[in-house]
């Protein structure tokens, strides 16, 4: 651990004097939030590697006297992972009283992505690098939306630093970065994945063509950033992709109405939320806006009609899926999610073997997203969550915070997973400086709002509110 418990203390109470007053919660509430925070931020230092990146796992071993530690499983770790600290730093680096630590921090990560080896002919990033001083490439794989999410981490920099050596270090690794190679031309769509074989990338086959996905925003942000440089003067790059893509909208019947929420590929919260945390996607679309906050009060209802001991947040996370077991450590599963909130074209839920455990365990971080459209409703259900236990870990530790899941069914019930995923801990500390903060907004939508790059990912949800229903 690179950075002191003090200083995650001394980094909190500073952000406190950054923060405005929230119209959205009590001043009882705030506290609630920030305490969140503070734990959040400081189980992120603690998963800190040697080179200043994040490691992607780890779990909370408990020991006495409220003395736990965190045993690092995953070493490793993803561009997003760097991509969400990355703008978390950024933000706190805006207040004087966090400035100095947080602008150390960011300078230590981008002098490793200067070291770190990447893709020659597009700049771009490799899926996976170790967080020790050998900053080597674990994986030669390149995704789409690990490097979006990186290169709107160094946008936001770029454009929100008063610290010209961050500005230019941050500036001349997103310049370098270019998307073409991505774009299918005869479909007007974008691949997901590059993967290295026989001495050569090659496109894994799926494309990004569902609404419903986290990787949502490649189009609109790396089509107005200007990522995708060899297409420069293309002039139906948004309408060609659209009338490719799709969009499904679960209909839930409340009060007597029939509500939509957008479907998701698996459901997730993660999918549905996170574009909306980077970019504040509400503030483009009504129809994303109405979903975002339906979805909201649909958790809490189902949570309740299921007699579920808190709301029923599906999304990836780390759990027992009951076929191997729970010890000695869960496994990440990607195919969960609300099942009502499943893509109608995702074959994967149709298979008695993924369907049985999809909704099996609850994550925290799908109910903190949840609660930036209503963290006033959500105070006291995340209150009474904290005191969720399974002798001898409690869902939020107090030390490193919320754990990654609690089993709500199945043979595992009541059993809390004792992981923490960076990937979680990032979402979680997004979603409570959007609470907290006094414009409903992270830093990285602040940016995008104040660039000419607005007026093109306005554009973008015009057309795609055009395509909804």
């Amino acid at each position: 651990m690179r950075f002191s418990i003090l200083f995650t203390a001394i980094l909190i109470f500073g952000f406190k004097i950054f923060i405005l007053d929230s119209l959205a919660v009590t001043s009882d509430q705030k506290i609630q939030y920030e305490k969140y925070l503070k734990a959040t931020l400081h189980s992120m230092d603690a998963m800190r590697g040697a080179n200043g990146l994040i490691a992607d796992k780890a779990k909370v071993i408990h020991k006495k006297d409220d003395n736990d530690q965190l045993l690092i499983l995953n070493p490793n770790t993803s561009m997003t992972n760097i991509a969400l600290d990355l703008i978390i730093q950024a933000e706190l680096a805006q207040s004087d009283q966090n400035a100095k630590e947080a602008l150390l921090k960011i300078n230590h990560i981008l002098e490793t992505l200067k070291k770190l080896s990447y893709h020659p002919a597009s700049g771009l990033f490799f899926s996976w690098y170790s967080t020790n001083d050998s900053n080597i490439a674990i994986s030669k794989n390149i995704s789409s939306i690990d490097n979006l999410h990186i290169a709107l981490a160094l946008f936001t920099l770029k454009e929100t630093t008063h610290n010209d050596d961050i500005k230019t270090k941050a500036s001349d690794l997103f310049k370098r970065m270019d998307f073409s190679m991505f774009y299918d031309s005869q479909t007007g769509l974008l691949f997901g994945n590059f993967i290295y074989q026989n001495n050569q990338w090659v496109s894994e086959p799926y494309h990004y063509r569902h609404i419903g996905s986290e990787a949502r925003i490649l189009y609109p942000v790396g089509w107005s950033l200007g990522l995708f440089k060899k297409l420069y003067g293309k002039m139906d790059f948004y309408e060609l992709a659209l009338s490719k893509m799709y969009i499904e909208f679960f209909g839930w019947e409340h009060q007597g109405q029939k509500r939509p929420i957008m479907k998701t590929w698996d459901g997730g919260a993660f999918q549905l939320l996170l574009p909306q945390l980077l970019i504040n996607e509400d503030s483009y679309s009504q129809t994303l806006s109405d979903s975002f906050k339906t979805y909201a009060e649909f958790i809490i209802e189902k949570g309740i009609i299921e007699n579920l001991p808190l709301p029923a947040g599906y999304s990836a996370s780390n759990y027992g899926d009951g076929s191997g077991g729970f010890a000695p450590l869960p496994e990440y599963n990607g195919h969960c999610g609300s099942p009502e909130l499943v893509s109608d074209l995702n074959n994967d839920f149709k298979k008695h073997e993924f369907k049985k455990n999809w909704d099996l365990s609850v994550t925290p971080h799908a109910i903190m997203m949840a609660a930036t459209s209503n963290p006033t409703k959500y105070a006291p259900v995340l209150q009474k969550s904290e005191k969720l236990q399974d002798d001898p870990l409690f869902l939020y530790n107090t030390t490193f915070g919320w754990l990654d899941g609690v089993h709500v069914k199945g043979k595992y019930a009541g059993k809390i997973v004792p992981i923490i995923l960076s990937l979680d801990q990032g979402m979680l500390a997004l979603s409570l400086m959007k609470i907290l903060s006094p414009d409903s907004s992270t830093l990285s939508a602040r940016a995008l709002k104040k660039n000419i790059a607005n007026r093109e990912i306005t554009r973008f949800y015009q057309l795609l509110n055009k395509k909804i229903p």
